[in-house]
Order: structure tokens, then C-alpha cells, then sequence
């Protein structure tokens, strides 16, 4: 299978249909910036080419890699590794065996390849891509080393819990600031790649609703976000005693705010929304700033909002502002009601979307279900040409390369979602779904 795979995809090129990039090169030509860009064309947005091709991003999350499985603790489960002489020898690659896991993916790429797996499996990656018309390597994919397919990055922080509310970021803090500048920093090497088309900061941070945060903040005694809650109302009433007025409060200082208000008060609860809009604005002003000094020619591709903050307006309206692209993670069987733009004339990337089957070996579903596979192609055609009509979408990454192993990824989650299996087997009528819809995109977008 190796042989035939390499023989297959290792000399495969886009079709002349696609300019080197994977745009549509028979589009009329737009400016060409040497970089990806963004540009309404008759009322519709576009991804541009580096050569000034319209693109549109067809892309899939974790190209090239595979999910680890925990063995620490329940060593029992895996005894066959201790006699596995592929294993043995992988015992020192940290791509196959990491803390305390393993990922069977890369060492059924050993099996498959040989020892020199890593080279050859990005080679037949690319060629994949080639042959399957998909133009885009989308969040936390393998890196190229010369690249020759687009690609994304995703630059994270570390995230925190404001009281209740987890996995959200206090932007005011000097440490936020400092480990986003280090982050990006790391990708330094791809400030002029045209490869590159677009850098995503962060993944699904949780916002909560409008007065969630700011009602949290009330509650903590010290923190940078508590700091910036006080100055902030501070510099609005000058005195405790007008705020006190405002809120039928009565707190002796700023300091000593706190959660014990009259939220029923329609002044308070503007007041805490004002201050969320604050919030959420330093937060993206702070990113956009520390983004444009290390890619001043790349594409910010927001952060990947989910499912349950995309009714935010404060946050969408924010990040509109700052953001290049507006970044979405859905799982809905459906785009039609997709009306999370409210107004904002913004181009949108669906960072993520699938629908699984509890098929192959794998009983996890996803978190959209299909009946088997030829099922999750139709189902995929129809989200594609759904996407591609709506004039703000630029693009949609499918969540992800591979299955999950049966026995759960590091949070347990084990869906069976991949274009390819744990053993590197393609499925063959997604890939078709694929070539068909990239085919399509230019008729259906007209």
C-alpha cells in the first residue's frame, strides 16, 4: 500500500483548472499582492490569491496528523505494544509515543512507510491534497517544509477561568499580552511565505453572554480584569457616591464593588454591558496590534468562534473591527438560517464542520450524525454548495484528516470523522464529494 500510495500522489499536481495556489484560473485576474488577500467582487467575498486568482479555502483541520490515545493508567488495555517490534522501535519517537499516550496513526505510518515515514507521508499529503482538489491546510496541520499546498496557523495563549466562566482570556493582564507577543513570534519564519494564507489566534474562547463576565469580575478580589472593571467606572462617575446613585448601590470605593447589585436596574445592566464591550474591544485591539507587527502582509483570521457564543452581537461587532476574516466552528446539519452576521458585511471561514458515522471501528458519531458513508457525502455536498451561495463565506474546513482512535483522543472524544482512517485508508466517497463540490464552487457562486 505504501508503494501504490507513493506511486499515486507523490508527483500529483493541482489540475489546470487551479492556478499553483489552487485558485480559479479561469476568473478574471485581480491586483495581485504576492500575498492572500481578501475583495467583494459583485457583492461577493473572495479569498485572492498570491498570483490574484479568486479562491475559495476548501480545506481540512489536522492535515496530515492523527490523534494520541492515553495508555497511562490503563496500560492492560495496550499489552500488544510490548511485543510489537514497530512499537519497540518507535519507543523514542515522540510523534508515536507522548506523555503517556500513543498515537497509532503515525505508527501505522511507520508500518506503512518505513523509517523514513515523516518524509514521505508529507509528500503523499500534499499529493492527496493535489488530486483531491482541496487547496487548504486548515488549523493545526502538519507543517510543510517546503510548502506547496496553503496553508493556516493557529497561534493560542494560555486561557483562564474569570470565576464561573472558563476558557476565556483576561486581556488586560500584562501576561496575556506577553505570551501572545512570544506565540506569534515563534511563526516569525513565515512573515513573507505567500503560502501562508491567514493566521488564526486562539480557538473557541468561551465569552458567555453580555453580563456573564463583567458579573464574575464583580466577584474576584484581585486580578487584572477586577483592576480594569474598577478604572473603568471610575473614569465613567468620577465618585463612588454618583455611582451609588446610579445603581442604589452603596459601596464605599471602587474597590469595594461587588456581585451584590440590583441587576433588575436597566442602568446597572447597561453599565456592565458597556464595560463587556470594553472588555471584548481590548481584547481584539490588543491582538490585532501584536498581529500586524509580525504579519503585517497576512490575513487575521479571528478566533474561531463556537457555537454557543455566536449570538453574541458585542463580540461579533468587535471582532469585525479588528478581524480580517471572521472565524466559526459549526456543526449544523444546515447554513440556510445562518444569521450570525446580523448586518456585518464581513467575509466569513467556517474553521470546522463534519458529520461522523459510528462506523469503521469507531463507535463516537461526531457532533453531527450520518447513517453511514455515503450519507456524510451527500450531507457534505449539501453543507459545501450551502456555504458557497452565501456571499460572506470564503471557505469551509472539515474537522478532521483522520478517525479517532477507538479508545478516545486526550479528552476521550472518539468520532469516526476522517477523510482517512487510523490506518490511512482514504474514504473514497467523501474524496469524491470533494472533487465534486470544488468543481461546483465557481457555478454555484455566481
Amino acid at each position: 500500500e505504501g508503494e501504490i500510495d507513493k506511486k499515486l500522489y507523490l508527483k500529483a499536481t493541482f489540475n489546470q483548472t487551479y492556478s499553483k495556489f489552487g485558485g480559479y484560473i479561469k476568473t478574471k485576474k485581480h491586483n495581485a499582492t504576492g500575498f492572500f488577500r481578501t475583495q467583494i467582487i459583485d457583492g461577493k467575498w473572495w479569498l485572492i490569491d498570491p498570483e490574484g486568482y479568486k479562491f475559495w479555502s476548501t480545506g481540512i483541520t489536522g492535515a496530515g496528523k492523527g490523534n494520541a490515545t492515553k495508555i497511562l493508567n490503563k496500560e492492560f488495555l495496550f499489552t500488544d505494544l510490548s511485543n510489537d517490534k514497530e512499537a519497540s522501535i518507535n519507543l523514542q519517537n515522540k510523534k508515536v509515543f507522548k506523555r503517556g499516550g500513543v498515537n497509532y496513526y503515525n505508527l501505522n505510518l511507520f508500518r506503512k512507510y518505513g523509517s523514513d515515514w515523516e518524509n514521505i507521508h508529507e509528500q503523499v499529503t500534499i499529493g492527496r491534497y493535489k488530486k483531491w482538489n482541496i487547496n487548504t491546510f486548515g488549523a493545526w496541520s502538519l507543517a510543510q517544509k517546503n510548502p506547496s499546498i496553503p496553508y493556516t496557523l493557529i497561534v493560542s495563549t494560555k486561557k483562564i477561568n474569570i470565576g464561573n466562566v472558563e476558557h476565556t482570556i483576561d486581556p488586560f493582564d500584562s501576561n496575556f499580552k506577553i505570551d501572545l507577543k512570544n506565540s506569534l513570534l515563534t511563526h516569525k519564519n513565515k512573515t513573507n511565505d505567500p503560502w501562508l494564507l491567514g493566521v488564526f489566534v486562539h480557538n473557541e474562547i468561551h465569552w458567555g453572554k453580555n453580563l456573564e463576565i463583567p458579573i464574575e469580575i464583580l466577584k474576584l478580589k484581585e486580578s487584572a480584569c477586577r483592576q480594569a472593571l474598577e478604572s473603568f467606572f471610575e473614569n465613567k462617575y468620577i465618585s463612588i457616591d454618583k455611582m451609588n446613585q446610579v445603581w442604589s448601590s452603596s459601596f464605599i470605593n471602587f474597590g469595594d464593588i461587588n456581585s451584590k447589585i440590583d441587576l433588575k436596574n436597566i442602568k446597572v445592566r447597561n453599565d456592565l454591558k458597556d464595560f463587556f464591550k470594553f472588555y471584548v474591544d481590548t481584547y481584539f485591539l490588543t491582538v490585532d496590534r501584536e498581529f500586524r507587527k509580525v504579519f503585517p502582509n497576512h490575513l487575521y483570521l479571528g478566533c474561531r468562534f463556537y457555537e454557543k457564543t455566536h449570538g453574541n452581537k458585542i463580540v461579533r461587532e468587535s471582532a469585525a473591527k479588528f478581524c480580517d476574516v471572521l472565524s466559526y466552528n459549526i456543526y449544523r446539519y444546515s447554513l440556510e438560517k445562518f444569521d450570525f452576521l446580523d448586518g456585518l458585511n464581513k467575509p466569513i471561514l467556517i474553521g470546522e464542520f463534519h458529520f461522523g458515522t459510528g462506523t469503521h471501528g469507531v463507535w463516537g458519531t461526531g457532533l453531527r450524525i450520518a447513517y453511514n458513508l455515503k450519507q456524510q457525502a451527500e450531507l457534505y455536498k449539501q453543507f459545501i454548495y450551502e456555504a458557497s451561495i452565501n456571499s460572506n463565506i470564503i471557505g469551509c474546513h472539515w474537522f478532521q484528516w483522520t478517525d479517532q482512535p477507538a479508545t478516545g483522543r486526550f479528552d476521550g472524544e472518539n468520532f469516526r470523522i476522517g477523510f482517512v482512517s487510523i490506518v490511512d485508508k482514504p474514504y473514497s466517497n467523501l474524496i469524491d464529494a470533494t472533487n465534486y463540490t470544488t468543481s461546483k464552487i465557481l457555478e454555484w457562486r455566481k
